[in-house]
């Protein structure tokens, strides 16, 4: 028979709780918890109504009746708490109303036996009592049906809810890969020096992009932030590295790029997103260097003849502010054993001891003393003939300074978007 070939599926809510499974089980607890909470109301609205206006006599009748419902609701809702106790669930069910039946049926029996000589007997009306039992019965029974319908109302609904966010999240997801194939750690070789750039973001999501590129003799590096971590941003975010990259192509002077992204960003976002960005190309040959700055942080530039950290920076606007914006290029020069970094206020804005922010000077402090303990090995290894060339220059301190920030930051993690770009001459 269908019925007991577990083939009757109006008997089950698979279709309510299709998705139930894919939740935490600790969530699943709760629902679970919320379901029988507000299944036990009919049994005490039955109760009160029972004891005062029911005959003694069937108050018991009542009691169990609706315990009976109660009972059998709760072995339903807990047997979706695991798939492999449902699918048990569902394959003893039918079989378990055999018994019920003939137990209710033997009880039937013993009431009727007990009850009828009560109805029949003499200044008795039988119809007034079978209303009352009749109307006793349709009340325990409407009143589960009725919180069912209200609860299967509220899980089709959550089920609805949790449908679309599977699909945000699947949409999110596709995002954060190509934003990842973006921002992948990228290493590269130059004449006589080296360049490594690195990004984590603070949520699946971020703002952040770097570019880092050999081009004929040329270094290209570059780090920019758009404000927020929404989804609106991680777009922004790769469309502006895409263009960038497209730029780069036909030209390679900092403040040419930066007016054009500028125009590119007013054109394709409002005024209530904006983004801050610093560029540098550097000739590897000669060591010029040119920076133009977008309203972002100053590139570091630790110099090995003097042993000292020390700004390249130009004040300007942040891309998509203004539309007449003016961008300029500051020169400076780059010499053997320098190093240039590049970074995101994600890597400034750590905590201290006191979970306070702390200010610029400890970023640049740090990074000071951390290129030049890692110069000072390097140079160790280099006397005692070591093998020094298996990890860049620059990889070595990005991954230095990175480690150093984290020991040093009492947040949980990094708070903003953190990207570090190094470039070792």
């Amino acid at each position: 028979m269908r019925f007991f070939k577990n083939k009757a599926k109006y008997l089950y809510r698979d279709l309510e709780l299709q998705q139930f499974y894919e939740i935490d089980l600790r969530s699943r607890w709760k629902i679970i918890t919320a379901h029988l909470m507000v299944q036990l109301l009919p049994v005490f609205v039955i109760t009160v109504l029972y004891v005062q206006y029911s005959h003694v006599r069937f108050i018991w009748i009542g009691l169990v009746f609706s315990v009976l419902f109660y009972v059998g609701i709760m072995i339903e809702t807990t047997s979706y708490l695991f798939p492999k106790s449902r699918e048990l669930y569902k394959k003893v069910f039918p079989w378990m109303l055999v018994p019920i039946f003939l137990v209710a049926a033997y009880g039937g029996y013993v009431v009727g036996a007990e009850v009828m000589p009560l109805l029949t007997g003499e200044g008795h009306n039988i119809f007034i009592y079978l209303k009352y039992i009749s109307g006793g019965i349709t009340l325990v029974v409407g009143l589960f049906v009725w919180t069912q319908i209200g609860l299967s109302q509220i899980l089709q609904a959550s089920r609805s809810l949790f449908t679309k966010k599977a699909e945000v999240d699947a949409d999110i997801r596709f995002a954060t890969e190509v934003q990842n194939r973006f921002l992948s750690d990228v290493e590269v070789v130059f004449k006589n020096g080296s360049g490594f750039a690195s990004s984590q973001q603070a949520n699946e999501l971020g703002g952040d992009y770097f570019e880092l590129s050999v081009r004929d003799n040329f270094i290209v590096a570059s780090v920019g932030d758009v404000s927020g971590h929404s989804f609106g941003a991680g777009l922004l975010m790769t469309m502006t590295k895409s263009a960038l990259q497209t730029h780069l192509e036909y030209g390679l002077k900092p403040d040419k790029i930066m007016a054009s992204l500028n125009k590119l960003f007013l054109r394709q976002s409002d005024r209530a997103m904006y983004a801050t960005m610093t560029m540098l190309t550097m000739d590897v040959t000669t060591g010029k260097a040119l920076v133009c700055n977008a309203g972002h942080l100053p590139v570091l530039h630790w110099r090995a003849r003097s042993k000292s950290l020390h700004h390249r920076y130009m004040k300007g606007l942040g891309l998509g502010i203004y539309e007449k914006a003016t961008f300029s290029n500051l020169e400076f020069t780059v010499e053997t054993g320098d190093i240039i970094l590049l970074y995101s206020d994600g890597l400034i804005e750590t905590r201290d001891e006191q979970k306070q922010i702390r200010e610029m000077d400890f970023f640049e402090n740090l990074a000071a003393n951390v290129i030049q303990q890692t110069m000072n090995k390097l140079d160790k290894s280099a006397q005692l003939e070591d093998d020094v060339q298996s990890t860049s220059v620059a990889k070595r301190i990005a991954t230095n300074l990175m480690d150093a920030i984290r020991k040093n930051d009492h947040a949980v993690q990094f708070e903003d978007d953190a990207t570090l770009v190094v470039l070792a001459v």
